[in-house]
């Protein structure tokens, strides 16, 4: 088993600046104790064993600081359950009880933002400049190891994203899993797949309003024509969900569109081609695997029962 600097060492030779957190703790800090402006702690690789125990946790600083890597935080049990209909393939980890928890891309502009229920209690968090999560090779308060879901040769770096598009797909992540906390996971499927919103409670639908920047009576497509028509009151935001917003109050009035083909916009490569759901799929330039500095405890050993990131909505 890797010791914690030869984690640190190895996420420090992939550009990410890292940082360290107590044992078994989430909070930056050395010496034993916390420590104040973590944000701005850049170290280089000589620094590293001045700063990490053997029993320190890892984490990296997000954003700016490490290339423009963002992790999409899943909070709660519905959205990892829904999260691979939504996110792009991309390196995840998580731990035992709560596997493919942390989603990692490459996205410059990112900026961190909080999906909150109506009672307070965090759905998806995107971190970007500013935050910090705790890596693989480290140990959760729980007690469990946090550990990569899938091999880390699948790709040589994580999946890169427009900003927008990535936000927009987080932002229908988290309506999703509250449509599925307050209706069931098997309506909120059938609502994934087109068919209509089931009935809400009216600050659910408030709160999925303010995410997709709904400022008007959202609108909803008429069965046989390109013609669009308001509704009568947020009452029906069983069809509302169906039109794929343009901007604060617009819907897209190309004409009728199932969610599947109107709501979840596909993400693109940096060719401009449609991305693969598929592990396969991925951008490849060598195996991280062959690389000898990378540490076994950053790695699972093959598993062919792993779950595949199959599923992924791309439009």
């Amino acid at each position: 088993m890797s010791t914690a600097l030869e984690v640190a060492s190895a996420y420090a030779d992939l550009g990410w600046r890292v940082v360290p957190v107590l044992p078994r703790g989430k909070a930056p800090g050395w010496n034993g104790r916390m420590q104040a402006g973590w944000q701005h702690l850049q170290l280089e690789p000589s620094d590293l064993a001045a700063y990490f125990a053997a029993d320190s946790n890892v984490g990296v600083l997000l954003g700016e600081p490490s290339g423009h890597l963002i992790d999409v935080d899943l909070d709660c049990s519905e959205a990892i359950d829904l999260a691979p209909k939504f996110l792009p393939p991309s390196w995840c980890f998580g731990r035992t009880s709560k596997p493919r928890s942390h989603w990692l891309y490459l996205c410059e502009g990112a900026a961190t933002e909080k999906f909150k229920a109506p009672a307070g209690d965090m759905l998806v968090e995107v971190r970007s400049t500013g935050s910090q999560t705790v890596f693989p090779g480290s140990i959760h308060t729980s007690g469990e190891p946090i550990e990569w879901t899938e091999d880390l040769d699948a790709a040589e770096e994580p999946t890169r994203a427009p900003a927008a598009a990535l936000r927009k797909r987080v932002a229908k992540l988290a309506a999703a899993a509250l449509v599925m906390r307050h209706a069931g996971r098997g309506p909120a499927l059938e609502w994934i797949a087109g068919a209509d919103c089931p009935a809400l409670p009216g600050e659910v639908t408030e709160q999925i309003r303010r995410w997709w920047g709904l400022a008007a009576p959202p609108r909803r497509p008429v069965a046989s024509s390109c013609q669009t028509r308001p509704t009568a009151s947020i009452a029906h935001v069983a069809t509302w969900p169906r039109c794929q917003v343009r901007s604060a109050g617009a819907a897209d009035t190309r004409g009728p569109s199932s969610l599947r083909s109107g709501l979840f916009m596909g993400l693109s490569s940096t060719t401009g081609r449609p991305s693969s759901c598929s592990p396969s799929g991925a951008r490849r330039a060598h195996h991280l695997g062959a690389r000898p500095s990378w540490p076994t405890r950053l790695r699972r050993p093959a598993n062919t029962e792993r779950q595949s990131p199959g599923g992924c909505i791309w439009g």
